[in-house]
């Protein structure tokens, strides 16, 4: 009986040395106490009785040990599901899932802001990342701060945060509090010894405004996309609703129309207003016209957004490429280009295969660019516009006068025409404003070298006046509408429909 408990102390004494390394302390105990020899600390150990128990204790604290690491564990695990590590806040999915709780236990749907932080870009781009972080941090208290305590607060993204507003609270809480985050987030922050600054887009879906099924992120972020500058917030409302509801319309028609093919070219013509002849043709966009009634700029707006417009560009193009090349008429076509496709590396060889797949002459094809579609990045589209020069192809700026720069452009950029805005042509005979600057404009196209064409021309009267002061090109209603391909050659045949009755009467 002794030996066993000698043997069952002495594997405690193991056991518990090995958790909490007694040995190691025993010894030192030794060599510190040289009176102490280290076999007569551990008779005494054996001897005190309390071995056993020890053992006991240690073996139940160790699994008390091992549960906390465990629901410790759990919790981080869920708090990482739940939460952005960074900030502290509820992630976007969590916040979703608060939406759809309170959307089935509220009368009307919860009220949401979506904040967009406009400036977190640059500082990290020249700031390391954990500045950038803590900017994020400071951003997120100050929200929380500023909202109410029985609202949300997310991130929802890199650089976009949340608030669900209460149950209470709808568009007027929640306009008060659009402003006074817009301001709270614009003070300047202090990091590092660094002053930085960011500001805030605000996007308000009120609950009131919109039914149980729409979704209440997607609607705030949209309104969201609407604000134009920084220190601005936009509000869902039911106008909002229907312009939302109208573009998604528009933009499952045109993905439709362009998986379908059904989008095709048609010609309006360029006259030479001294040979009566058709010189060129502008080549357009036309849809299906039955369909739900949508115009072709909503059409090209929604591709745009979309990011379609270079697939849409290279469809019209290759199609009206093919019309003409099956024509036996010396015509130019001239094209036009989006602002978007400027930032396009690859549109020039796109367009220049097009052309000479079809055997479509470059310096009988002209690109319309519009004073957007260049100042958005000049530099790029100087690069863009010069690739497509040297290869012979001309570039027309469209819409010239309605831009406030379209005179610096003609000062920097390598231009072959101007087309003067329709805006200047209604009733110029007796306009005399609009008389005097198409005047001015013709002298100024001809001091440059540039050949001018005027557009939207629908009146005898406009047509004089314009011949009268030398302008060679022209186009507009009154010389004919735009075409199809199947019509252009009966189009070229009669001449322009104006022209063609004033050839026969005189």
């Amino acid at each position: 009986m002794k030996a066993l408990l000698i043997l069952l102390a002495t594997s405690a004494i193991y056991f518990i040395g090995a958790e909490l390394d007694v040995f190691e302390r025993l010894v030192l105990v030794s060599l510190t106490h040289p009176g102490l020899l280290l076999g007569d600390i551990l008779t005494l150990v054996l001897a005190s009785g309390v071995t056993l128990p020890l053992y006991v204790a240690l073996v139940v604290w160790r699994k008390h040990r091992m549960r906390i690491a465990l629901d410790r564990s759990t919790a981080d695990a869920d708090n990482a599901k739940r939460l952005d590590m960074l900030t502290g806040l509820t992630n976007r999915q969590s916040l979703i899932e608060a939406i759809d709780a309170r959307g089935s236990t509220q009368e009307l749907p919860p009220s949401l802001l979506v904040i967009d932080l406009i400036g977190m870009r640059a500082i990290n781009r020249h700031h390391a990342h954990n500045i950038g972080d803590q900017v994020l941090v400071e951003v997120a208290n100050r929200i929380r701060q500023a909202s109410h305590e029985s609202d949300l607060v997310a991130r929802i993204s890199s650089a976009e945060f949340a608030v669900l507003l209460g149950a209470d609270r709808h568009r007027k809480s929640g306009e008060r509090l659009a402003r006074h985050l817009i301001e709270t987030i614009e003070v300047p922050i202090q990091i590092a010894h660094r002053t930085l600054g960011v500001r805030a887009n605000i996007g308000l879906a009120p609950g009131p405004e919109r039914s149980l099924e729409d979704d209440a992120l997607l609607c705030a972020e949209r309104v969201l996309r609407e604000t134009t500058g920084p220190g601005q917030f936009r509000v869902y409302d039911v106008d909002t609703r229907a312009r939302i509801q109208r573009e998604d319309l528009v933009r499952e028609s045109l993905k439709r129309s362009i998986a379908q093919d059904e989008v095709e070219p048609v010609f309006q013509p360029i006259v030479n207003l001294e040979t009566h002849r058709i010189d060129g043709v502008e080549v357009l966009a036309r849809w299906p016209q039955c369909r739900h009634r949508i115009s072709t700029f909503d059409y090209i707006l929604a591709a745009e957004r979309e990011g379609s417009i270079g697939v849409l560009t290279d469809l019209i193009l290759a199609k009206a490429c093919r019309a003409l090349s099956q024509l036996d008429a010396d015509l130019w076509m001239s094209f036009n280009l989006s602002a978007q496709q400027f930032t396009d590396a690859d549109l020039p060889d796109r367009v220049l295969s097009t052309l000479s797949l079809y055997g479509i002459e470059t310096r009988k094809f002209v690109i319309e660019i519009t004073e957007t579609a260049v100042m958005e990045d000049m530099h790029v589209a100087e690069r863009v516009i010069s690739t497509f020069r040297d290869a012979g192809v001309k570039i027309a700026l469209d819409d010239f006068g309605t831009g406030a720069s379209s005179l610096t452009l003609l000062a920097q950029l390598p231009l072959d025409r101007m087309k003067i805005d329709q805006t200047f042509v209604s009733h110029i005979e007796t306009n005399t404003n609009n008389a005097q600057i198409v005047t001015s404009m013709l002298v100024l196209a001809e001091g440059l070298g540039l050949t001018a064409v005027v557009e939207g021309i629908e009146r005898p009267e406009e047509h004089d006046f314009l011949v009268a002061r030398g302008c060679r090109y022209g186009q507009g209603y009154l010389y004919g509408r735009p075409c199809s391909a199947a019509m252009l050659p009966h189009r070229l045949a009669i001449g322009p429909d104006f022209l063609r009755l004033l050839d026969a009467a005189g």
